[in-house]
């Protein structure tokens, strides 16, 4: 997530440089970035992570090494987000989020493969 979604002076400057280029900003349920950056009236893309876990209280558990992820569970949570705006934790807590886009890890084991399917998944639950 990084400083602007913890830090709001960051938020907020992030917001501000972002308004001035007229961009959008990527965002995250559940952190700073749900009230700065509207407050500063710039378009948010909310982010959902489908290749790592998520704790009770709706943030994403960073590691420095990502762990292979089965194909059809990220399919399974990437539907999962965009279709019902739901996550769950590691506990098997359902937690809401917002979800715009969906990150994949270039790290993550198999990324490559698991985009592909996550984007078939995808493609076919807007048909």
């Amino acid at each position: 997530m990084g400083a602007a979604g913890n830090d709001e002076q960051v938020g907020h400057a992030v917001a501000r440089a972002a308004k001035i280029f007229g961009v959008p900003l990527m965002g995250m349920t559940g952190t700073g970035h749900e009230t700065w950056y509207p407050a500063e009236g710039v378009d948010v893309l909310w982010e959902t992570y489908i290749d790592l876990d998520y704790n009770d209280g709706g943030e994403v558990i960073i590691t420095r090494h990502h762990e292979a992820v089965a194909a059809d569970l990220a399919v399974e949570r990437a539907v999962r987000a965009a279709r019902d705006g739901k996550v769950q934790s590691q506990s098997g807590k359902m937690l809401d989020v917002r979800c715009d886009t969906i990150c994949v890890h270039s790290d993550t084991p198999g990324a490559v493969d698991i985009a592909h399917q996550v984007r078939d998944a995808l493609d076919n639950l807007a048909a």
